[in-house]
């Protein structure tokens, strides 16, 4: 996924001072990768979406390893929130559920909106649909809740 990597490229050594053997690609000051001394392009993958990072070049020949200078801090593409907690819901009329949840543990970028669904237990046929928009007065960081009613006496879940 693009979400989840990126390519690093770079030029060869003006003066190299021998053969390079072989590149070590720095992702945030710790070794990540080794590619041979032919290559000047590697993609980095199993990054986080949404996260920051830095890379570096360390050039190595027989006799040594020279380290580049740190890139310019690059941002992963966003992506959709991942471990997202079960709602959670009570009753305490006939005719209506509090439905309240958490944010998801990741959230892999900014959260627009969070959408409701309603169906009829036992089956897949969405029944309600419900968009929240995310703004000043709705955070995706906190608990948040919504009271929903429920048609027709019929038991429905989320």
């Amino acid at each position: 996924k693009k979400e989840r990597e990126t390519t690093i490229s770079w030029q060869p050594p003006s003066r190299p001072n021998g053969i390079v053997t072989h590149y070590n690609i720095y992702q945030n000051s710790h070794l990540h990768a080794t590619v041979p001394g032919a290559r000047v392009k590697y993609i980095a993958s199993f990054l986080q979406p949404y996260t920051i990072y830095q890379f570096q070049v360390e050039g190595c020949t027989s006799k040594g390893c020279s380290l580049s200078s740190e890139s310019l801090p690059i941002q992963t593409l966003p992506d959709a929130p991942e471990d997202i907690p079960a709602p959670e819901l009570y009753s305490d009329t006939p005719t209506s559920v509090l439905v309240s949840w958490q944010s998801p543990l990741h959230l892999n970028g900014l959260v627009e909106s969070f959408t409701i669904e309603r169906r009829i237990k036992g089956t897949e046929q969405e029944f309600y649909h419900h968009w929240l928009k995310v703004d000043s007065a709705f955070h995706p960081s906190e608990v948040s809740k919504m009271r929903t009613r429920i048609v027709g006496g019929n038991m429905l879940i989320l």
